[in-house]
């Protein structure tokens, strides 16, 4: 299916690059250390007759494999900077080009492409149109008990908002004593191992807020009393003024139901919560929020906000497939069917969904919003995977962001893109108004091949459990992507190596993928353990339409989510092989 060549237009030919990748799957790979043929084969084609590269080649090297023009003073400065050579420092060796790929930071050969991640995208639709980056349990560091290792820290807010994080949570209770100042944390305080004040936790929202942000929702968990709730008002009115909106019913879109668009909340705080029939706090609360099996009035769509935990998302695609025919007025007519349901409905399997079952969710969240969140039995934090929740049109998959994992590699690949500003808009496919036809996404049945070529550890290494330890490492590639299982089965790995914490593999990989749109590839170093479960050492997730063709350096993550790990790869230019409408 795959040739794997790059055009090198000043020869017009197609080399193509080795496959080395024998012996794939559980066997050791019993290659010695070596040099990588595929690097040294790409670095032969672009060095000079003395077999050095120069700066020109370099600047050749990157238009023509990574399409991107490199100026030849940048260039100059990285021949430089890892040439070994005494002449004028003005080539680099085949051992310096190796060393600068993987540990210089050269943007023309980062694994997503800078200008397609940082596209400003169009942000004039309805609020319900985007998907949000999204925290829950904002205030936990670890796990949810502290006899688990669990703490709650103020500073997670700052943190989170740093990393682009724009909608957080606060489960407020009451405060016995005066000044009766509400408090958060989770289930007791004894269990969680101690308390935040929510006038604290507001100032660092407010201070830790770039300016010009996108609007800001504050998801909060009400369990206060009326005293309590009169501090907690006053709280958020002072810390937000003029900021906090207090309601979108002055909004005028494209239709009475529709949500202000992004662009005209910008420096805006949202409030989200369940009054509970305080008028005060009705009055500061532009986003209330329903149980998915209590909907409230059709005739509040602008108002109507609904949370269900994941395990449940199955009840949303239920309840909403009398939408399918465009003709359900959302999900009242469902609601009495949803209180008799048993849990046997409240379960997910793996991705059994397809298009069809999902396009009564996709137009009911289309006009509310709706956010979904771990189990609530996650005592350690766990995460599901935001996919089964984004496929659904879900706007926000609320993740412990503290966790390692799929979770929190989806969501940063997800939200590095529109500059890291924690909006992302959905598919065209994926916003469907009430008498809108069925979506027809295209659907392009596509293969990728990656030569994944070797791993380094960096210095941040070090600080890891594994730093003293050889391992037996391998990549392991995996596609995520929507009406698909978790990992859709295109899950693909290169061979182990025994004993060596920089190894090279020069292994091919085929990515597959049906919607390439929504995709996001996931690498996974790990090492094996023929006693117990594989380790995992580090991971990164793109998002494949950002993953183009060339040299490209994968900054993997490790638990504390610090780049421990590089791998070096080639991405070969994506074959589609069906173009068609779902």
């Amino acid at each position: 299916f795959f040739r794997g060549q790059f055009q090198y237009p000043h020869t017009g030919a197609a080399p193509g690059l080795p496959k080395l990748a024998a012996g794939m799957g559980n066997a050791c790979s019993a290659k010695a250390k070596h040099q990588s043929a595929v690097v040294k084969q790409l670095f032969d084609r672009f060095a000079d007759d003395d077999g050095l590269m120069t700066i020109k080649g370099l600047v050749q090297l990157s238009k023509e494999l990574n399409r991107v023009e490199m100026e030849s003073e940048v260039a100059a400065n990285y021949v430089r900077k890892y040439s070994s050579g005494s002449e004028g420092h003005s080539n680099l060796t085949f051992d310096d080009f190796f060393a600068m790929l993987l540990h210089a930071k050269i943007p023309a050969f980062d694994a997503e492409e800078e200008a397609v991640i940082n596209t400003q995208e169009d942000l004039s639709h309805p609020l319900t149109h985007y998907f949000i980056n999204s925290s829950h349990n904002t205030y936990l560091k670890g796990a949810q008990f502290a006899s688990l290792g669990g703490e709650v820290s103020v500073d997670m807010y700052a943190q989170l908002i740093r990393e682009g994080c724009r909608c957080v949570e606060l489960d407020c209770y009451s405060a016995e004593e005066a000044p009766f100042d509400p408090v958060v944390y989770h289930l007791t305080e004894a269990l969680t191992g101690g308390k935040l004040l929510v006038k604290d936790i507001m100032k660092v929202i407010a201070d830790a807020l770039p300016k010009g942000h996108l609007p800001f929702i504050i998801n909060v968990e009400n369990h206060m009393n009326e005293a309590n709730l009169a501090r907690f008002i006053a709280t958020v009115k002072h810390t937000f003024g003029r900021a906090l909106v207090s309601s979108f019913s002055d909004w005028r879109g494209r239709s009475t139901s529709d949500l202000p668009p992004p662009q005209a909340l910008i420096d805006k705080v949202i409030l989200r919560l369940k009054t509970k029939g305080n008028p005060s706090l009705e009055r500061i609360t532009a986003m209330q929020n329903f149980k998915l099996k209590k909907p409230g009035e059709d005739g509040q769509l602008a108002h109507h906000s609904v949370s269900l935990s994941a395990p449940k998302l199955k009840k949303l695609v239920k309840l909403t497939a009398h939408e399918a025919a465009a003709k359900g007025p959302g999900l009242a007519a469902a609601a009495t069917e949803a209180d008799s349901d048993d849990s046997s409905d409240a379960s997910t399997d793996d991705g059994m969904l397809d298009l069809d079952d999902c396009i009564g969710a996709l137009r009911y969240t289309t006009r509310h919003v709706t956010r979904a969140y771990p189990s609530n039995t996650s005592v350690w934090s766990e995460n599901f995977d935001p996919m089964r929740g984004w496929e659904l049109g879900c706007q926000i998959a609320a993740l412990n962001l503290q966790t390692p994992g799929l979770g929190r590699d989806l969501n940063a690949a997800m939200f590095r893109r529109n500059r890291g500003t924690g909006y992302v808009l959905k598919p065209p496919w994926m916003r469907l108004r009430a008498h809108d036809p069925a979506p027809s996404p295209p659907k392009l049945e596509t293969r990728t091949r990656m030569t994944i070529i070797c791993a380094v550890p960096t210095k941040d290494y070090k600080a890891s459990r594994f730093q003293e330890k050889l391992l037996d490492l391998y990549v392991r590639a995996t596609v995520h992507e929507p009406f698909a299982p978790t990992g859709r089965g295109h899950r693909h790995r290169t061979p182990w190596i025994r004993n060596d914490n920089s190894p090279i593999w020069d292994a091919d990989l085929t990515l597959a993928s049906e919607f390439p749109e929504m995709a996001f590839v996931r690498l996974e170093l790990r090492d094996l353990d023929q006693a117990s479960t594989d380790d995992d050492i580090a991971s990164l997730a793109c998002w494949m339409p950002a993953m183009k063709p060339g040299i490209r350096v994968f900054k993997l993550m490790g638990t504390e989510n610090v780049h421990v790990y590089t791998v070096l790869a080639v991405v070969h230019p994506a074959e589609v092989a069906v173009d068609h409408k779902v």
